[in-house]
């Protein structure tokens, strides 16, 4: 028994003796395999943030392209880079110091490509290897074809449909972009849809993806006023003063009217062609009236505010020469902030732009609104289509003479990343 006690005593420790010695030989390699894994770990990482920060170098040299003339290429070219280094500011793994940005752009696509190198803050291949791992990553991205204007919110309360059944925005062929930089710049309630050739916002989107057609842009460059050399006419001392038309039929002649103009119980107005002054009041249409006229331009000045109510009519088209050619409504950007009323289930033609800068347009109604016309543009403080209302936006600029507004054509850019 005692030696039985004594052999197993020298198993255990020749056992021992056997793990320690296999422990010693194994040990370096999983300590070596842990620093590899950590290498690898490490370098996922490195390259997955140079390719974010790529991707967002390649935009944002994009974006200054859409803003600025492509003789300005360099200021892409240091917004590109500048954006690189600050998303890698502190970035864990990447050693710091190590980025380099190389940045182009295609002369003849306006195309932004970013190339990133960088080292990673590597264990094991820093002490074997002599020098940490490389890594680098690739982006290009670049404005798409210009189109025109249809929809361009000013001011922060940006794009907002409240729709129901078939309510919305169709712009068939251009533009829909929301200067505002809050996260609700572009808003979707309800069954309310948008569709066009591109939806872009400077600040961010809320609604259902499938309500919108492409899927907006977000973070996009802000649009200067394209209309905001255009100067409208002043006009001199009153020509007409407030009053209410029922019942009856005129013809009104351009001029300077002032006091609100009041159009009730199936009133008809024809307006000459020309320029309308409206300082002050309200141009009100309701009860079945109607307002008509080709070659016409009205001026809002003054607070002057246009209320399209009921089953009311409007048939309007823009000048096609002289120097309100192409704009339908005309707000002075002096005007303070209003909100302007379309309601109307009969406002169908509206040939031209309407430019309301300061101020909200707010459109209702139970049908279409600007569909029978070969264009019609807005530019307005903000915009907000509720219930059914669906305000449609053509481009069918070769089937009339009433030009669309320089300002308004080709300006318009999105952007994509390409690879």
């Amino acid at each position: 028994m005692p030696g039985q006690g004594v052999r197993r005593d020298r198993v255990f420790s020749d056992r021992t003796g056997s793990v320690a010695v296999i422990g010693c030989l194994v040990l370096p390699v999983v300590i070596g395999c842990a620093f590899l894994g950590l290498d690898y770990a490490g370098a996922l990482a490195a390259r997955e943030r140079l390719q974010s920060a790529a991707d967002a170098g390649a935009l944002s040299g994009a974006r200054q392209m859409m803003v600025a003339s492509r003789s300005s290429k360099s200021a892409a070219l240091s917004v590109a880079e500048a954006e690189v280094q600050e998303s890698l500011r502190s970035a864990a793994a990447v050693q710091p110091g190590s980025v380099r940005v190389v940045a182009s752009v295609d002369d003849d696509t306006g195309a932004v490509t970013v190339e990133v190198f960088a080292k990673t803050q590597s264990l094991l291949a820093y002490h074997v290897l002599g020098r940490p791992l490389d890594v680098e990553a690739r982006a290009r991205a670049m404005p798409l074809a210009d189109r025109s204007m249809c929809v361009l919110s000013l001011k922060e309360s940006g794009v907002v449909l409240r729709g129901s059944g078939d309510g919305g925005i169709r712009a068939n062929g251009c533009v829909v972009h929301a200067n505002s930089s809050h996260a609700h710049a572009l808003t979707l309630d309800g069954a309310a849809e948008i569709a066009a050739h591109s939806i872009c916002s400077v600040g961010g989107y809320r609604g259902s993806a499938s309500k919108v057609s492409p899927a907006p842009t977000i973070d996009c460059p802000a649009i200067e006023d394209p209309l905001q050399d255009r100067t409208p006419p002043t006009g001199g001392p009153c020509n007409f003063f407030s009053k209410t038309i029922n019942h009856v039929s005129q013809t009104w002649s351009p001029g300077v009217y002032c006091g609100g103009m009041y159009l009730n119980n199936n009133a008809q107005v024809t307006l000459l062609p020309g320029v309308y002054i409206l300082r002050k009041g309200t141009l009100n249409i309701e009860g079945g009236a109607s307002l008509r006229g080709a070659g016409v331009t009205i001026v809002l000045t003054q607070g002057a505010r246009l209320n399209v109510l009921g089953d009311s009519v409007l048939d309007l088209s823009a000048p096609a020469t002289g120097p309100t050619a192409g704009m339908l409504l005309f707000a002075n950007r002096d005007t303070p902030p209003s909100a302007h009323r379309f309601n109307s289930n009969n406002a169908r033609f509206m040939l031209g732009t309407i430019y309301l800068p300061t101020a909200e347009l707010r459109i209702g109604g139970g049908a279409p609104i600007a569909d029978q016309s070969p264009w019609t543009a807005v530019v307005t403080g903000s915009l907000q289509v509720v219930g059914s209302a669906q305000i449609v936006l053509n481009t069918n600029f070769d089937a009339t003479d009433v030009p669309l507004p320089s300002g308004l054509n080709g300006k318009a850019r999105n952007l994509r990343l390409l690879d």
